[in-house]
């Protein structure tokens, strides 16, 4: 689980509080989080993820191109990339694109790419940021280590929907 994130992009994210999970800790500005272990009072509302760690970004990612960079270097357990508006929220979903998702995924010391079934990846070293590259109308989604512009996995897909930033 992502203890802290920050991003970064011309303009940051803005991270939509109405969604965020109750052990998710928002900034102020609402371009950071941090991750407790115990679980805030939020308002309830249909927009929050319940089930699993999770917030989306304010903005609405369609036609043409979007990046922005995360940092992950503290952090031992993440998944980020995009998702539709319309993924589940009240239960358990794999972050895998046929429900809505397309997300590069560290747990245990593993780097995957959550397709089905997860494409593990071997990567030189770990990455203090990723940068996320979304290419709506060429139907792309990317992550490569910020530092070098290394690829590290690109999706394919044809987008029906509009998509926003997600992290776990």
């Amino acid at each position: 689980m992502l203890d802290h994130i920050d991003y970064s992009e011309r303009a940051p994210v803005t991270l939509d509080p109405n969604t965020a999970h109750p052990c998710l800790i928002l900034s102020d500005d609402l371009t950071s989080l941090h991750y407790s272990r115990q679980a805030l009072s939020y308002p309830d509302n249909p927009e929050r993820f319940h089930m699993s760690a999770e917030v989306v970004g304010m903005t609405t990612l369609g036609a043409g191109s979007h990046h922005w960079v995360v940092e992950t270097e503290s952090n031992q357990d993440w998944l980020l990339g995009v998702a539709t508006f319309a993924v589940p929220r009240n239960r358990e979903v794999s972050a895998r694109p046929e429900n809505g998702f397309w997300t590069l995924c560290f747990r245990d010391g593993e780097f995957l790419a959550m397709t089905s079934p997860p494409v593990p990846l071997t990567l030189s070293k770990n990455p203090k940021q990723i940068k996320v590259e979304l290419d709506y109308n060429k139907g792309m989604v990317s992550f490569y280590d910020a530092a070098d512009d290394t690829l590290i996995y690109t999706f394919s897909h044809t987008f029906k929907e509009y998509l926003t930033n997600l992290i776990l």
